[in-house]
This record gives C-alpha cells, structure tokens and sequence, in this order.
C-alpha cells in the first residue's frame, strides 16, 4: 500500500509519538494508519470503562481483528519488560503435531535470522506482490509447480529489485540470481559457531546445545525442501489423493 493512503493517520501518529518522546520509523507509521483506514475501532463490553493508560487492551483489539500473514504484538501493558513480538500467521495447520513442529521450527529459525544484526536481511518487498502470491498459493499444486515473488537481494543495501522462483529455488538457491534460504541458513550457524569459540554463549548455552540445535533446525528445512521438491506430498495434495 502507498504511504500516502495512510498520510493523516501517518501524521496523527507521528506528532502523538514526538509528544509522548517516542521515536517510530515510518513503517510502523504507515502499519498503524493501515490498520484504522482498514477496519472500524473494535471494543469489548467489558473495556468500555476502562482508563487504566498504561494497558494496551484498547490497540490490541483491534490490531488482532486485522488478519495478516505477519502482526505485531505488543506488550501487554507498557510496565511490563516484555518487547514487541512479531507473529507470523500464514502457516495453515499440518496433519500431525510433528509436521507442525517442523514448520514452526524453521519459522524460528527465520526470526533469529532476521533478528540477528550482523546477518543484516532485507525481505521488504512491495504488497501487490505479497498479494500476488497469495492468489498464486491459491493454486493447485503452487508448492511445486508455481513461481512465487521475492526481493532478489536479500542481504545488505541494495537496489530494489524482485524475482519469481519456485519455492524450491527460494530454499535452495538459483544459480547466479538468488542467494537462498538454505545459503542464508548456513551463514548464521557459522556466525554462530565463531561466536562461541569466541566464548559468547549468549545464543546458545553451550557447544552441546548449539550441535543439537543446528541438527534440529537442519532436519526440519530439509523437510520443507522435500514438500517443495514435491518428494513429501502438501497436506493439500494429501486431501486430494485420499478423496479420490
């Protein structure tokens, strides 16, 4: 969405977090004025009177009644030490409580990746192009046979550029145009390692910890890169061989 369909609301935002002494990037701006051009206010009978100003329950209800792929959770009242989360919501619920672990395993390991500074990623992509996805992922088979947007250079400062690839090629790589998740994966568990031989266990407590670690996170990608490669059916070409 462009910024200026949220320029008032990105303003009112702006000037009430200069008041407060807060400072907020423009992306949160423009995810705030989203979510009141979007929908009407959301209440709870039971919030109606509530003045308590430090409670976040007012945003909350209606940041949770935007349905996204990705929301932000804030903490549960501004005392509390708790940071800002990020929930990711696009996983549709698998068949067994292992093929579930598998996927929220790698969407751990997408976090700490994305949250480590030294890996220094960059998945912005413009939403038309997330949109266009969503209607790709709607098709039969898109896992395997269709081609997904996503921004070409993922690491670093770049040029705004964007490529279609398979899911396979985006966990994999594609030679010479895209880097890969599988690439992305490897060069965190390195930094990692470095850390510790450095003595920093900060990460992870203890060389015991981090083998165990990174054999867990290694099992459960090679699981999504089968479901892409087609070898280990989706759960929705599953439903579709037991119907017929």
């Amino acid at each position: 969405m462009e910024s200026v369909l949220n320029e008032e609301m990105m303003a009112y935002c702006r000037e009430e977090a200069q008041k407060a002494g807060v400072e907020v990037d423009d992306q949160i701006l423009q995810h705030i004025g989203y979510l009141f051009s979007r929908d009407a206010m959301v209440i709870f009978d039971n919030t109606i009177h509530d003045k308590d100003e430090g409670s976040t329950r007012h945003f909350e209800q209606f940041n949770s009644s935007n349905w996204h792929s990705v929301r932000f959770k804030p903490p549960p009242d501004l005392k509390c030490v708790m940071p800002w989360r990020v929930e990711f919501r696009s996983m549709e619920l698998q068949p067994s409580i292992e093929d579930n672990l598998k996927f929220c395993t790698v969407i751990e390991l997408l976090t700490k990746i994305i949250c480590d500074e030294e890996m220094n990623v960059n998945f912005y992509m413009p939403i038309s192009l997330v949109d266009q996805n969503q209607e790709i992922g709607y098709l039969k088979d898109a896992a395997t046979q269709q081609k997904f947007w996503f921004r070409k250079h993922i690491q670093g400062s770049s040029k705004d550029e964007y490529i279609q690839l398979t899911l396979e090629e985006f966990l994999l790589g594609k030679e010479n145009e895209f880097k890969g998740m599988k690439s992305l994966m490897n060069q965190y568990f390195k930094l990692q390692c470095n850390k510790i031989k450095a003595g920093d266990f900060s990460n992870f407590k203890s060389r015991k910890v981090f083998h165990q670690a990174y054999r867990i996170y290694q099992e459960a990608f090679e699981f999504l890169v089968r479901k892409a490669q087609g070898k280990i059916p989706t759960y929705a070409a599953w439903l579709r061989d037991f119907v017929v």
